[in-house]
């Protein structure tokens, strides 16, 4: 956790062979997010966040361990698919959303 990073507490609320849920919200109230474990991939959802709050969310990984030039990534900034090794710098359009396909 670095210094700008909110505290935060967890609580698992479902744990099974094919599903783990966990809820974090931050000990300040303005934001909880939701993690969805399944067998074959990660839901990831902002399920509460503040106005005029920032926030930010970081993923450092390859799911399955593997990347390709046939993969992609939309978001809210647009409606186009783009190339997975393609980069955007800045603010996404409320609602805020990223989705990877890898």
């Amino acid at each position: 956790m670095n210094a700008k990073t909110d505290p935060v507490s967890t609580q698992v609320t479902v744990q099974n062979n094919s599903h783990v849920q966990i809820i974090a919200t931050s000990d300040n109230g303005k934001w909880t997010r939701q993690y969805d474990f399944y067998p074959d991939r990660l839901d990831f959802t902002m399920t509460q966040v503040s106005d005029d709050y920032h926030y930010w969310v970081q993923f450092e990984g390859v799911p399955n361990g593997a990347m390709d030039e046939s993969d992609f990534w939309y978001a809210s900034v647009d409606t186009v698919s783009h190339p997975i090794n393609e980069s955007f710098l800045g603010d996404l359009p409320a609602p805020e959303w990223l989705y990877a396909v890898i």
